[in-house]
């Protein structure tokens, strides 16, 4: 008998010989009736290893299925599982893994070495995935209780990581709204190469698509080469990248191949260039732009590119089961105004792990999540993200919306990253400045004349900083207060 903690019970029954996970290196399949097995039998294992309800169990390994075993072997104890980051540093590490307070920490072959000082350092054991499982041994009880499904950490660009604590409400939820809003069928395949310690690379696809009946094909970590030669050998229909990965894509001749079997190209994680969406519509393909959070969602709207250019950059109307509004100055505001995005229903996490102020700064007493994401709504419903509060800027006594400026230099053949911060300026209150990297590099006059010719005058970044690479975080996002901090260095 399934529950709503232990969905994949009811899939497996329901088809149990359809695949569910593709090993792309190997080749190996396993089925639903497999993969519920392999849940059972880590569930088994880890109450053997004194896991109990409510505790948390932290991996730290390369995209495999162990992950989505041990995701399900938790549902039925009870219990939490805690995907560590293999990008951080170890002393990142060890701040989150402090703050969570695992029981238990499972590792793969490649960060066998990291894993061990980091158990060293929390007290805590520290076990292979490899290490070998009874195959008669299952624990197919649910345990009684309401733990979190999974607990992602966020990627602090502006502070401390925080454990958001994501339910089985949540995630079954997200996984209807997106069923609906991006029509997955049991046939689709999706590709698997964001990593699986983000909700990018769990939520926005992968699981959904295992709640649906389809297979989810795994791969390492990202590569266009090999992206491309998965993607035809696999007869992969769906594809979720960031928009980086994308230009990746097809630099190595995505556009080229146009597999036809290739439904959807679903962009998310930072804002999706109008050069790349105009590029992905003119090669034939179907490109839709996410917008979500690890908090909530992360599918929270439903692209509809069939519509026409006129859709290109927006991120669609809130799916069915989304209560999604704009508010400014604690008012809702109406078509055409700018406001900041908040989110109410069963789509949202349970708050941060043991951050009260985190919580009530992020959850209002009516149960509005709050982004801090600023967007328009059009009069049939249609929302666009046009940046974020904290980093739009006035100058001039005229608000200076980021995400805006920067799509526009990103029109220039040159440029390949840019990021834009208000700086301070005596005379207009803030300006922008413009980090860019580019080849070859320009003149900062000559990029300030073509910019003017695409954007209002006060909209024009004041400065450019040229750089070799845009400082990126963990996740691959941008650290505003690193661009910031580097020219406030560079002009001494």
């Amino acid at each position: 008998m399934s529950s709503p903690r232990d969905w994949l019970r009811g899939r497996a029954l329901a088809t149990p010989d359809r695949i569910a996970l593709i090993d792309a290196a190997t080749g190996a399949e396993t089925t639903y009736a497999g993969l519920d097995a392999a849940a059972a039998r880590w569930a088994r294992r880890l109450a053997e290893w004194g896991v109990r309800s409510h505790d948390r169990v932290a991996v730290l390994c390369l995209n495999r299925a162990e992950v989505f075993e041990l995701l399900f072997a938790c549902a039925r104890l009870n219990a939490t599982l805690l995907p560590l980051s293999w990008r951080l540093a170890p002393a990142e590490l060890e701040v989150i893994a402090h703050d969570a307070r695992p029981a238990l920490l499972l590792h793969d072959a490649t960060y066998a070495a990291m894993a061990g000082d980091l158990g060293d350092a929390l007290g805590i054991p520290t076990t292979s995935l490899a290490a070998p499982v009874t195959l008669n041994a299952r624990h197919d009880a649910i345990q009684d209780g309401q733990a979190a499904a999974m607990m992602l950490y966020t990627s602090g660009t502006t502070g401390k990581p925080k454990g958001a604590m994501l339910p089985w409400r949540q995630i079954t939820t997200n996984a209807v709204n997106t069923t609906l809003s991006f029509d997955l069928q049991e046939d689709d395949r999706c590709l698997a190469f964001l990593p699986l310690f983000h909700t990018g690379g769990l939520n926005c696809l992968a699981i959904p698509l295992l709640w649906r009946g389809g297979a989810v094909v795994l791969t390492e970590r990202f590569d266009a080469e090999e992206a491309l030669r998965t993607m035809a050998e696999q007869r992969v229909t769906k594809v979720i990248a960031v928009p980086t990965m994308f230009d990746m894509l097809f630099e190595a001749g995505l556009e080229l191949r146009r597999p036809e079997h290739l439904r959807l190209l679903l962009s998310g994680g930072a804002p999706c260039p109008d050069a790349l969406l105009d590029r992905a519509h003119g090669s034939g393909f179907v490109m839709s732009q996410g917008y979500g959070l690890t908090e909530a969602g992360p599918n929270l709207f439903t692209g509809s590119p069939q519509e026409g250019p006129h859709r290109l950059g927006t991120v669609g109307r809130a799916s069915v089961h989304a209560e999604i509004e704009l508010i400014h100055d604690g008012a809702f505001v109406g078509p055409g105004d700018v406001g900041e995005i908040v989110i109410r229903g069963p789509l949202l996490m349970d708050g941060y792990f043991e951050r009260p102020d985190a919580n009530r700064e992020t959850l209002d007493a009516d149960g509005w999540l709050h982004t801090g994401d600023l967007a328009t709504r059009s009069e049939d419903g249609v929302y666009r993200v046009v940046g974020r509060a904290k980093e739009m800027f006035i100058s001039g006594g005229e608000n200076v919306y980021p995400a805006e400026v920067e799509n526009a230099l990103r029109e220039h053949p040159a440029i390949h990253g840019v990021a834009v911060v208000g700086v301070d300026d005596p005379r207009w209150g803030q300006v922008g400045l413009a980090a860019v990297v580019a080849d070859p590099p320009h003149d900062t006059d000559a990029l300030r004349a073509w910019a003017r010719e695409r954007l209002a005058p006060f909209k024009v970044p004041r400065h450019v900083l040229w750089l070799d690479a845009l400082p990126l975080n963990a996740s691959g996002k941008v650290v505003k207060a690193e661009v910031a901090r580097l020219f406030a260095e560079a002009r001494g």
